[in-house]
């Protein structure tokens, strides 16, 4: 026999036979039986902790198992073997015989129930002795058998692979092909890497399968399993007749059931089933990234750029997004389905199965069928919902919740903020019936409702013949019928309807209820009766009924018929008031030419002041009071601003100076009113200059705010409005109605500055109920007509040329008009900016805009943009030959329609939709448009969500690189509709490019 030392800590399973085995000559070959020693009876698995040292000590053992049997000395753990010699005696009669000798360990294949001495000379106190029969080797099949106890098992790829038995380890044979481990559920760990690729793994608490790189691994009767395996590996779980609980993380899943735990690390593919019976429940979380989930039939899928996770037939399943732009889409069954909770957080009740989606940036839950039912409440911040027929988004700045196909559809604004609705009509016949607590809109098989809403709108823009009814409150109420819209507000509410063929509201719940009606263009009719009042509008479709109101007001024109009498009721029409001729009053030495004493002398209800014919250079802004009309003559009235003056300040001039010190006083005169602005105070403040001294011009009053720096470029300037109306927030001026004027703004083609001061040349702020009409504004500095925080104003008939920022702008206006209107050259002189819009809408909300052409501006023609631009209905106007786009929105442009408009010859047709903003433009409608010979695109989506591109004609766009730019470009775009659009595009050019789309899109060319 030759001498071999086994000393390695971990041992290959190949053994040889005992007979070409050589011994070690530090124990005897044999020996008698000793005269003492510690029998262990049959053993798989013992530990033996030394208590006292000593110069040998025997044990006695027979093998419970066929398998390697294992003896270790060291201390601690079986790694950390000792130095010292072990030996494995065999019994032959009353003498032992050498089986193995090591330093340290011994590994030796044996027979069940053989019978050995083990040899430890030298024992050190606390010193251990392990030994173990879990292992054996048969031909190319590894099987670990676990103890009646808890094992700790291990399997670690790479190579021939290793195993750890209780920490004790081990290395496999080259030739292994399976390995068997069972532990005889003793409440086993077992720990499996792989450290292959393409593994195939399947877990249940019965039986766990691994194939890899062409071997398989079995495991049986264990209690807790962790495997652990490459990205490129595919798994699935199986549950067991009990009730268990699955949890999925990008890459990794774990399962628990009543007496098995497992945990799965690094498969991109994981799928659990729940077939065998018990109620079973999944979680899904997200990764950093964007992601993806579905529930669809039996199955719910969460999936990102590295991992796919998979559970079917499970009884509950929750879905959680904690970061990303993650979307979840849950489809219910045919039959009735219910969703419940609320925004970010909502949950299907389908077929038995309740589907839980948390956090998500955007879910989308679809019907498939029966009278489903959604019920769900809004967040603390401020939500919006918008309800299309069978389609109602509930969303915030967070989270976006979509409701389709739902037979009904509940929303309750219960937990905070300020809510707002917004329903649409079908093209059938509609009913909306709204009230202080609650409103709801019926659109054919679709019920939609919403509950402590602070602000609920409805549109009727689909056709069919629609119907709104309206409720009151118990407080004081105001209903407000004019063509377009009609409103019933009241304390903590307001309703508004649009375009319904049938208005009936009904007061009656207690409080002082008013109404006011406002006549349209053509001949409306009223009529009175004791119990109630009828209207009819000319010009728009519309009928309003009004029952049970305590005072009416009427503001009618001459043509207006009206039918009956009540003492309820006022009737106010347009008609002989006082009318001033400015003639009278001319002084050519004022400032205003006398102009504004003709106003000033109007009494207190205000009247008319009719300018003379000719042109007048004023040095100061006409003001307008509440009820006051200024008329230029019929013959021509045009006033003119003063010659362009400015000056540099050279010293800080702050809030509470009256004195101003400047570069030069020269072309200033007392009287001249100005325009203090800089970097960082540009919006306008005006003022009237009643002294100069040298290098001072002295102010009329104390600067209001603000600090004018010389390094901010500070400077006095007559940039000034030529006709205004101002009033406030809390008291504006309402019925100011300038006419038939003709306003240069002498504009300086070399002064360049502040043109984006936010006034116009006629420019009207806090104002309501109030008109621009037939006034033609050239050669402005800065805009030509501008409207700011008012509601109900009115621009028509109008014309702008060459101003040099915006022709008409609104800011944060509501419910105003803008028709008829001609807007050419605006941006003038600035073409390098690409700034100077036709028409623009900045912030507010339900602004109309039709019957204008806007054409030849540096910038877009027609612009609604950002700020939380909300409604408004942009119809059959002509953009055209513009630098920028024919209609460009912007940033958080909500509902707004574009429809029936003509855009041609500009460098898209319409731009801009979903740029940004912290909502981006959502529910926006571009409908119907000719879109035709632009130099670039036909429609380009740029980003957002949630819009609709229908039925447009676009031809041959692309002019300026004939079949270089499609006819709709989408960018990263979202649940966005694009149907039944009529597309001829250039030669060579593609019809609607994709490439950069993402989830949930409806795209029909």
């Amino acid at each position: 026999m030759k001498n071999n030392r086994l000393s390695n800590r971990t041992r290959r399973l190949a053994f040889e036979p005992l007979e070409h085995r050589d011994l070690l000559s530090a124990v005897p070959a044999t020996t008698s039986m000793p005269a003492t020693f510690t029998d262990l009876g049959s053993v798989e698995f013992r530990q033996v902790v030394q208590p006292a040292p000593a110069p040998g000590t025997w044990y006695r053992l027979s093998a419970q198992n066929t398998a390697t049997l294992t003896v270790i000395r060291g201390f601690q753990t079986p790694n950390h073997q000792s130095s010292a010699s072990v030996a494995v005696y065999a019994q032959a009669g009353q003498s032992l015989v050498l089986a193995a000798e090591g330093i340290g360990r011994i590994d030796l294949p044996v027979t069940a129930g053989q019978s050995f001495f083990v040899y430890l000379p030298n024992v050190q106190t606390g010193e251990t002795l392990w030994l173990a029969a879990l292992v054996q080797m048969s031909g190319t099949t590894v099987t670990i058998r676990g103890t009646s106890g808890a094992d700790t098992l291990a399997y670690r790829g790479g190579g021939t692979g290793s195993i750890a038995v209780n920490q004790i380890e081990y290395t496999l044979p080259g030739g292994w092909i399976v390995l068997a481990i069972d532990g005889r559920n003793g409440g086993d760990r077992v720990v499996v890497e792989t450290a292959a690729v393409n593994e195939s793994i399947s877990i249940s608490p019965a039986f766990t399968r691994i194939l890899s790189g062409g071997r398989t691994i079995t495991i049986t009767q264990v209690a807790d399993l962790d495997v652990r395996a490459s990205s490129s590996a595919v798994a699935e779980i199986t549950d067991s007749p009990g009730n268990d609980r699955v949890s999925f993380a990008p890459n990794a899943a774990t399962f628990d059931s009543p007496q098995f735990h497992a945990a799965l690390t690094g498969p991109s593919i994981i799928h659990a089933y729940s077939r065998n019976g018990g109620t079973d429940s999944v979680t899904f979380y997200d990764s950093p990234g964007a992601d993806r989930a579905t529930y669809l039939g039996d199955n719910a899928i969460l999936q990102g750029d590295t991992f796919y996770n998979r559970a079917k037939f499970f009884s509950s399943v929750m879905f959680v997004a904690t970061t990303g732009e993650d979307t979840a889409f849950l489809s219910g069954s045919s039959g009735t389905d219910t969703l419940g909770g609320q925004l970010g957080d909502v949950t299907l009740q389908t077929k038995g199965v309740s589907v839980r989606a948390k956090g998500f940036w955007t879910t989308i839950v679809r019907s498939s069928g029966g009278v489903d039912v959604a019920e769900v409440n809004d967040s603390p911040s401020d939500d919006f919902v918008f309800s299309f027929p069978g389609d109602v988004a509930v969303f915030n700045q967070t989270h976006t919740l979509r409701i389709q196909g739902f037979a009904y559809t509940h929303v309750y604004g219960r937990n905070g903020g300020f809510d707002t609705a917004y329903f649409y009509d079908s093209p059938g016949d509609d009913t909306f019936v709204g009230r202080p607590d609650f409103s709801t809109m019926t659109t054919g098989p679709y019920f939609t409702r919403v509950k402590f809403f602070d602000g609920v709108y409805a549109y009727s823009r689909n056709g069919g013949s629609d119907v709104a009814w309206l409720y009151d409150s118990r407080g004081d109420d105001l209903l407000t019928a004019r063509p377009y819209y009609t409103r019933l507000e009241g304390p903590g509410y307001a309703l508004r309807v649009e375009t319904f063929s049938m208005v009936r509201a009904t007061a009656g719940s207690g409080g002082n209820d008013r109404l006011e009606m406002y006549s349209s263009r053509g001949q409306d009719q009223i009529t009175i009766t004791p119990t109630l009042s009828d209207i009819v509008f000319s010009e728009t479709p519309s009928s309003v009924r009004a029952r049970q109101f305590l005072r009416e007001a009427y503001f009618l024109d001459k043509s207006d018929q009206v039918f009956g009498t009540a003492t309820r009721a006022t009737i106010r029409r347009e008609g002989p008031t006082t009318i001033i001729n400015a003639a009278d009053y001319y002084d050519p030495t004022s400032p205003t030419l006398g102009f504004q004493r003709a106003i000033d002398a109007l009494p207190e209800e205000g009247g008319t002041v009719i300018l003379p014919a000719g042109t007048f250079t004023l040095r100061q802004s006409l003001v307008l009071r509440s009820n006051v009309t200024l008329r230029g003559s019929d013959a021509g009235t045009t006033l003119v601003r003063k010659t362009q003056t400015f000056a540099f300040l050279t010293a800080p001039a702050q809030a509470g100076d009256q004195r101003v010190s400047v570069t030069s006083t020269s072309g200033f005169q007392v009287g001249d009113e100005i325009a203090l602005v800089s970097r960082t105070e540009f919006d306008g403040q005006l003022y009237t200059i009643i002294a100069i001294e040298p290098g001072v011009l002295v102010l009329d009053r104390p600067i209001e705010y603000g600090i004018f720096q010389p390094e901010n470029s500070a400077e006095v300037t007559n940039l000034i409005p030529l006709v205004r109306a101002a009033g406030t927030a809390g008291q504006p001026v309402a019925n100011v109605t300038i006419e038939n004027l003709t306003i240069n703004g002498n504009l300086n083609a070399k002064y360049t500055r502040w043109r984006a001061l936010p006034r116009g040349m006629v420019d009207l702020t806090y104002a309501v109920n109030s008109t621009v009409r037939n006034v033609t504004v050239t050669r402005s500095p800065t805009s030509g007509i501008a409207l700011q925080y008012g509601h109900d104003n009115l621009v028509e008939n109008s014309t702008v040329i060459e101003a040099r920022n915006i022709g008409i702008a609104l800011g944060w206006e509501t419910d105003a008009i803008v028709r008829g209107n001609l807007v050419r050259g605006a941006g003038y002189g600035m073409a390098s900016t690409g700034w100077g819009e036709g028409i623009l809408v900045n912030g507010g909300r339900d602004i109309r805009v039709e019957n204008n052409i806007a054409e030849y501006n540096v910038g877009h023609g027609l612009h609604p943009a950002g700020d939380l631009t909300i409604g408004g209905l942009w119809i059959n106007n002509i953009s055209r030959y513009n630098q920028g786009n024919g209609f460009h929105y912007c940033f958080n442009n909500f509902g707004v329609w574009a429809v029936n408009n003509e855009l041609y010859g500009n460098d898209r047709g319409v731009g801009g939709l979903g740029l940004g903003g912290e909502y981006a433009d959502r529910f926006n409608v571009v409908q119907g448009n000719i879109i035709y010979n632009n130099s670039r695109g036909g429609i380009q989506v740029n980003g957002g969500r949630d819009n609709y591109i229908l039925a447009n004609t676009l031809r041959n766009n692309s002019q300026k690189a004939p079949g270089r730019f499609p006819e709709i470009l989408l960018g990263e775009v979202w649940t966005t509709v694009i149907a039944d659009n009529r597309i001829t595009p250039a030669v060579g050019g593609p019809s609607v490019d994709t490439t950069y789309a993402r989830l949930f899109n409806t795209i029909i060319p």
